[in-house]
């Protein structure tokens, strides 16, 4: 295992049903991964529920700045509590804070966004929403979230893809419990 994975099961949240084991070492490994690779300067995330996918992706860009975005209310995989977690495990990234608002309330993302991780409304119109909301925002690059697991997260990605011949999907990631899309929006 790897410092961060150790460093993070270490700080996993006590009630969370979600136990670390290999399968989310895999899938959180996968976001450590492209952000090592990209090495993003601004993160933003929609969805954060504990701050796991944050914690991964700070872990190997310490120095980004990283913006979470949840409203906090356990839909769509979120959990009670979870909010008040990642902030703590967040902590030691001194760049990192987290708005309680609906992504749908955000009509543009601040400027010189590098990497957006969405994972939050899980639902068609949801999804759709989340990027179209980077792509108008001009966020380089969307790490979309759940593409093998949930079918209204694939669906929406298809058509929200099929619509915009403008951008790229660099590759589909699949990672053994959930799968991922890393699309660039601005070439």
């Amino acid at each position: 295992m790897t410092d961060w994975w150790d460093n993070l099961v270490e700080n996993w949240m006590p009630s969370d049903h979600n136990r670390p084991n290999e399968a989310r070492h895999q899938y959180y490994g996968s976001k450590y991964e492209v952000a090592g690779r990209l090495r993003p300067k601004r993160i933003v995330e929609i969805g954060v529920r504990a701050g796991y996918g944050a914690f991964a992706m700070l872990s190997a860009v310490p120095d980004a700045q990283y913006m979470g975005i949840d409203m906090d209310a356990g839909t769509h995989g979120g959990i009670e509590g979870g909010l008040a977690h990642a902030e703590m495990i967040l902590s030691r990234f001194q760049k990192a804070w987290i708005w309680v608002m609906d992504s749908h309330d955000i009509e543009r993302l601040p400027k010189d966004i590098d990497l957006i991780h969405i994972d939050g409304d899980h639902s068609f119109d949801g999804c759709y929403s989340d990027l179209s909301l980077a792509l108008n925002s001009g966020v380089h690059w969307a790490l979309l979230d759940d593409v093998d697991s949930l079918a209204e997260v694939r669906q929406a990605y298809k058509a929200w893809i099929e619509s915009h011949p403008e951008v790229r999907v660099i590759e589909e990631i699949h990672d053994g419990l959930r799968g991922s899309a890393l699309i660039e929006l601005i070439p």
